[in-house]
């Protein structure tokens, strides 16, 4: 979920963030509507007058001047990379291209406002397209400027429904299958199209075009998602618990180009929706792969707002799409995500990896139609093996480079066990010796705050993001911490991890927060690996009917901590914590039993919960164990 605005909206932002608060946000996005609207029209206008001609333009001044969140971090010049390293063509020496506007009717008589950017063509010269819906007006310029120049296809760039200068409501990607596919049919049917439709986006957009695995267009022969999720309502309400530090923040940040309609109607009808129901059916992309004849890219970031479910796609469309396409899906993932391609305040330079122009390279190649001879060259999984992220450099340490391999490597699962004296085990005796239940006190008004992780909005608003120090947090009095002895040997990560509780509380509902974390030699430093956690009223899967818990029942959850590839070396301790709050990553629980759309501010109360641990109970954390043989480096990269 990239940013919407302009440069006007940038500076503002700025100011917003020093004041702090989602509030202020929310203020600043309705505040701003008529300015930045007539802002962008004024763009397009000027534009429009214009008849479809050829120049040495790019897209971008051509579209937008001053795309937003693409300057704010220095996309454009990973962009520019990329096509240099593929085509050998510089910014000076791009073909000319002819830009014209339509306005597309879908089945319900919506008008979507369109732009079409095509290589000059003889007469009769058909062409396969790139089509880039986004919710942010013309930013998608970027991709379809690497597109055009590098394989001469004809490029369309949409606003998606109910943003900016395209009719109807916004409607939070329900409507982009249906949108996408009658999309893809006007194109099929304009002179310069020879009927082969491939998609590409990235945060939102992507998330839009997930959404056309369930429409199927007979169209699409293949697609390019990056940092995005097929997943909503997992994403909305990862383990029950809506994620209000995301879904708020982008929500207000999107009230200027849906014309409120993102505050005003979808937010609530989010929250009216806690429930997993036919309400997402358009938007469980993940549960519709069966079949899919087509192949795709993925750039995904392990620290990214989607990285969990963007994988879990990835990896039901290697197992479960048309078999003549499983091998031909193919994973990149990166030791970021948004909150360091999209954030004005990153400092990142990894958007200009190696990696990442690869695999654009990949892609513009597949899309080119010469997908075997660069399919020898790119294995199907490319991922960074994390390690240390602070060293000062005077010792070997394992991890912090790329492999590519043709499929996950094989795990052997590695379970730490909750002990007394706050330890962890992988002896299951140890905790069956000397069973004990500890206890915290959790109350809503005083929630545990957020300290990095997979962030967006919150790393603007100064909670960070990636791997940041817990140590702070770990000394409150109502987190539980559990800590292995110094590891002798290095133990490296891959796979998605999982943690199992025996839990039980005072109310009738609360939540667990677990998070893993590397704890360095010198004592002081726990960062943060991987966190995950579970409302108690939604533990049964799927989350169909909330349950509320009988006070004082021991119950047994599993919380999905997402997938990591991390080296934990030698000397280093790993440490699991166990609380009830992150906040604002996910909106506190009340503990009330109420519907999150029924809450009221005045109805918090203290819950008395506790983790139980014994050879009846044996809460545990599960890492999936590799050898570091089966992770070789990449030098390429």
């Amino acid at each position: 979920m990239k940013m919407a605005g302009t440069a006007t909206a940038t500076r503002a932002l700025r100011r917003c963030v020093v004041s702090g608060g989602l509030l202020a946000l929310a203020i600043l996005a309705l505040a701003t509507p008529r300015a930045l609207a007539e802002e962008h029209s004024q763009v397009w206008t000027a534009e429009s007058q214009l008849e479809p001609q050829p120049g040495p333009r790019t897209v971008d001044s051509l579209l937008t001047g001053e795309g937003i969140w693409p300057k704010l971090a220095g996309f454009d010049k990973f962009i520019h990379r990329a096509k240099d390293a593929i085509t050998g063509q510089t910014q000076q020496g791009e073909p000319e291209r002819f830009v014209s506007r339509h306005q597309v009717a879908m089945r319900d008589g919506v008008l979507l406002d369109t732009v079409v950017i095509r290589p000059s063509l003889e007469l009769g010269e058909r062409r396969p397209t790139l089509l880039a819906r986004s919710p942010y007006g013309p930013t998608s310029d970027q991709i379809a400027d690497l597109f055009v120049a590098s394989n001469d296809m004809v490029a369309v760039i949409q606003d998606q429904r109910g943003t900016f200068l395209s009719g109807g409501k916004f409607s939070m990607w329900k409507n982009d299958g249906e949108d996408g596919y009658d999309t893809m049919a006007w194109i099929a049917k304009q002179s310069w199209s020879n009927g082969e439709v491939y998609t590409a986006g990235i945060s939102a957009d992507a998330c839009g075009a997930f959404a056309q695995i369930v429409s199927r267009p007979p169209w699409l022969k293949g697609q390019f998602l990056m940092l995005a999720s097929g997943n909503a309502h997992e994403t909305i309400y990862p383990g029950g618990a809506f994620r209000e530090g995301l879904i708020e923040g982008w929500m207000a940040s999107m009230a200027a180009s849906t014309r409120g309609h993102s505050l005003l109607q979808t937010l609530p009808e989010i929250k009216a929706h806690e429930a997993l129901s036919s309400w997402y059916s358009k938007v469980e992309a993940d549960n519709f792969v069966e079949g899919v004849a087509w192949p795709t890219v993925h750039l995904s970031g392990w620290w990214d707002i989607f990285c969990g479910h963007h994988l879990r796609a990835f990896d039901a469309l290697s197992a479960r799409s048309h078999p003549a396409v499983r091998r031909n899906h193919t994973i990149f993932v990166g030791p970021s995500g948004h909150c360091e391609l999209f954030n004005p305040i990153s400092t990142t330079s990894l958007h200009e990896s190696k990696a990442w122009v690869n695999a654009y390279g990949y892609v513009t190649e597949a899309f080119a139609g010469r997908w075997g001879p660069f399919r020898r060259r790119v294995k199907r999984v490319n991922f960074f093996v994390q390690g240390p992220t602070h060293f000062d450099g005077n010792w070997p340490h394992d991890g912090n480079y790329w492999t590519s391999l043709d499929d996950w490597p094989l795990s052997k699962p590695w379970r730490l066990y909750l002990a007394d004296e706050n330890t962890l085990s992988s002896s299951p005796a140890a905790a069956a010796s000397n069973p004990g239940i500890l206890r915290f006190r959790y109350h809503p008004s005083r929630p545990v705050p957020t300290r990095g992780g997979t962030n967006l909005i919150l790393a603007m608003l100064g909670h960070g993001c990636g791997s940041e120090d817990q140590s702070a947090n770990e000394k409150r009095d109502d987190v539980l911490v559990f800590t292995t002895p110094r590891l002798k040997d290095s133990v490296a990560v891959t796979g998605r991890i999982f943690a199992n509780l025996f839990v039980s509380s005072s109310a009738r509902d609360t939540d667990f927060v677990v998070s893993l974390t590397d704890v360095y030699p010198d004592g002081e430093r726990s960062m943060l690996v991987r966190s995950g956690m579970q409302r108690m009223r939604w533990r049964d899967d799927p989350r169909w009917v909330s349950k509320p818990m009988e006070p004082g029942k021991v119950y047994n959850i599993s919380l999905d901590l997402w997938p990591t590839s991390y080296v934990f070396n030698r000397e280093h301790s790993i440490r699991v914590t166990v609380t009830s709050s992150s906040a604002p990553y996910y909106k506190p629980n009340p503990n009330s039993d109420e519907d999150i759309d029924e809450e009221h501010f005045w109805d918090r109360r203290s819950a008395t919960n506790a983790i139980h641990f014994s050879a009846e109970h044996p809460s545990h954390v599960e890492l999936p164990v590799v050898k570091l043989y089966q992770l070789p480096q990449n030098h390429d990269f």
